[in-house]
């Protein structure tokens, strides 16, 4: 009896610890995931990237979906933080890869980071497609996001009406608080687009000061872009050549 009794008892003890250990989150992919939204916070999108690159394998070795969908948004997403474009892609692909295979759909806020980067390669067709994909995927907080590709790849299309759909969409809301500084950067590139370069201009470098206070500083970067080719449609020349002369110092101190 005494013999039965200890069996039964290791067995629920192993039962139960591995039970436990089953229900354990892993430490190592959430230490490599923490770290790495910590140095992408903090401006280090190269560490995040080396973090995220560590999650990822660490999601391969645990055979989970969600983390690896997790990790590999992270990942594409420091990637592009970087202008890795090319990078993005095959990270993107290889996500995609790995979900297929375990019989997973592609998920739409993949589609998103995957049109941001077709507008950095300046392919802003595909980047339409991409979005537009998305938006009838994603949740209604990133619907928003997926208004403000469209509106970005619209512009470089010169389509006017997609992207008067596009600002209606990205700035739902806004009349009653601050508009975003989406909503606002696609109103900038409307007026520019039917040619009221000045109020391009003075809505350009409000975006300037919304992306520096998010420490969004590529985007940044792209405001100065637009306001310095408002300044010139508007004909003051050397407002634009101070311009790029801002944006030229901003995007120095990466080389």
């Amino acid at each position: 009896m005494k013999y039965w009794m200890l069996t039964a008892l290791m067995c629920l003890a192993g039962c139960s610890a591995h039970s436990v250990e089953r229900s354990k989150p892993d430490e190592a992919y959430q230490s490599s995931m923490a770290t790495g939204r910590s140095a992408f916070e903090l401006g280090h999108p190269e560490e995040a990237e080396r973090q995220y690159k560590r999650a990822f394998e660490r999601a391969l070795l645990r055979d989970d979906a969600q983390a690896l969908h997790d990790a590999g948004f992270n990942l594409a997403t420091a990637q592009l933080e970087q202008q890795h474009t090319n990078d993005v892609q095959k990270t993107l692909d290889r996500v995609q890869a790995a979900l297929s295979l375990r019989g997973e759909p592609e998920v739409g806020d993949l589609k998103l980071i995957r049109s941001a980067a077709f507008l950095r390669q300046n392919l802003p067709s595909n980047a339409l497609r991409q979005a537009r994909e998305a938006q009838a995927e994603v949740s209604s907080a990133d619907r928003t996001q997926a208004a403000y590709l469209i509106g970005r790849a619209a512009f470089d299309l010169r389509d006017g009406a997609t992207l008067s759909e596009a600002v209606i969409s990205s700035c739902k809301g806004a009349e009653s608080a601050l508009p975003s500084a989406d909503c606002t950067e696609l109103k900038a590139r409307q007026a520019l687009l039917s040619g009221q370069a000045g109020e391009a201009l003075k809505l350009a470098l409000v975006v300037v000061g919304q992306r520096r206070d998010a420490r969004d500083y590529v985007s940044m970067r792209e405001a100065l872009a637009l306001a310095a080719s408002s300044a010139m449609r508007d004909g003051r020349g050397q407002e634009a050549a101070s311009l790029r002369a801002r944006l030229h110092d901003s995007a120095e101190v990466l080389r």
